[in-house]
């Protein structure tokens, strides 16, 4: 075995040009195969964590929001608006029929902290009427919110227990959120009691009047329709009865950017196949020339002894070692590739982009390796069967 390693080594350095062809194209199919991978499952988690924020059948935002370009996205992503409606609102969609439950919130400001390199997003909610928030801090492991206490998006550089200055005022951090892949997670929420006292403090006239006295404006109504309702029916009534708002049925919205994604994944899975049969091809045609170049060498070891099984094993050593250099080669570009491009793709696509975890992204290295290796190994197989199974004499003679 370690005579064998040592030819297989040997073969490969002596023939530096035909080794370092391989390896790049291995390289590339590794590249396509690792990043194809995670961009789909990127793309999957994002949409799972949106639709899991939304949290809500239908969504009642401002008119005056519908100014915004590309707003379906932007509501989606979580975008903050200082758009505002009358609280008046919340209490007569409540009593509209096909209404299960309603939550106000309401988006103060954005302003720098030194937590974050980019602008952090005030957000209020109503903690005892609450269904989207309150669940997302459970599943992140959070205590409950009181006042002065807050619960922070995952960018927010503040554990559980830590203090954050806001406007000069002292708050606590009672949960962090896990990932959400939108502008949440650049968001500090609280209760109205906090985000009123952060207005108060913040010197500025124009949050000051939007607080003073309480808060009798809403930036947002999330609303679940009850049981039995329509809620396309449920969402036209408000719309009907309700001046200068829209209410947004968040299924709709949300099947528009499932279907965006399904084309981007579609198209990610056709090109990861399309780049698999090229190499595949390429592989195989590359081999059968090479292979076909070493007749005599194999015919060679054929006199001296060496059986079948073990030229064989030459040339799918070979094709393992070139291969699983070159889906190492491709992994380490893959990995910078989707980690510094995340942000640019979701910009680009327009579409939400949540990278999976290290141990994901660890199983698809382990599966572009593979996809590399065994395909390098099928083409060499491929071109050794012809070679070895000719005469060994016949070989010789015309050598």
């Amino acid at each position: 075995m370690k005579h064998l390693r040592g030819l297989i080594y040997r073969n490969l350095v002596t023939r530096p040009v035909r080794s370092i062809a391989l390896i790049l194209l291995g390289a590339v199919l590794s590249l396509s195969v690792f990043t194809g991978t995670c961009t789909v499952q990127s793309l999957e988690r994002g949409f799972g964590s949106m639709r899991s924020r939304m949290g809500a059948d239908i969504m009642v935002v401002p008119y005056a929001a519908l100014s915004r370009k590309n707003f379906d996205n932007e509501i989606l992503l979580g975008n903050a608006d200082s758009c505002y409606m009358p609280s008046e609102n919340v209490d007569e969609i409540a009593q509209m029929e096909g209404v299960r439950r309603i939550s106000a919130q309401f988006y103060l400001t954005s302003t720098k902290l030194d937590c974050c390199d980019t602008p952090v997003h005030l957000m209020a909610y109503d903690p005892e009427t609450d269904f989207t928030v309150a669940p997302w801090i459970l599943e992140s492991d959070g205590g409950e919110i009181g006042p002065f206490d807050v619960a922070a998006g995952c960018d927010i550089r503040a554990q559980v227990g830590d203090t954050l200055t806001i406007f000069g005022t002292p708050v606590t951090v009672a949960a962090k959120l896990d990932r959400s892949d939108t502008d949440y997670d650049s968001t500090i929420f609280g209760d109205m009691e906090t985000i009123c006292a952060l207005a108060g403090a913040s010197g500025d006239e124009k949050l000051q009047s939007l607080t003073e006295g309480g808060v009798d404006l809403v930036s947002a109504v999330l609303v679940d329709a009850a049981d039995g309702y329509d809620m396309e029916s449920v969402k036209n009534d408000i719309n009907i009865h309700i001046k200068k708002i829209r209410a947004i049925q968040s299924q709709n919205v949300l099947s528009g950017v499932s279907s965006g994604m399904s084309k981007v994944s579609d198209t990610a899975k056709a090109l990861m196949a399309a780049v698999w049969i090229v190499s595949a091809g390429v592989m195989a045609a590359a081999s059968l020339m090479m292979t076909g170049e070493r007749k005599k060498e194999f015919a060679v070891l054929r006199v001296l002894g060496a059986s079948r099984r073990k030229l064989a094993a030459i040339v799918l050593g070979e094709a393992l070692a070139v291969s699983a250099a070159g889906s190492l080669a491709g992994i380490l570009p893959g990995l910078l590739a989707v980690a510094g491009g995340a942000g640019w793709l979701e910009k680009w696509l327009g579409l939400p982009f949540l990278l999976p975890g290290a141990g994901v992204i660890a199983l698809d290295a382990a599966l572009a390796v593979l996809v590399t290796a065994l395909t390098g190994a099928g083409a060499a197989s491929f071109a050794a069967r012809r070679i070895i199974r000719q005469d060994t004499g016949t070989i010789i003679r015309s050598e």
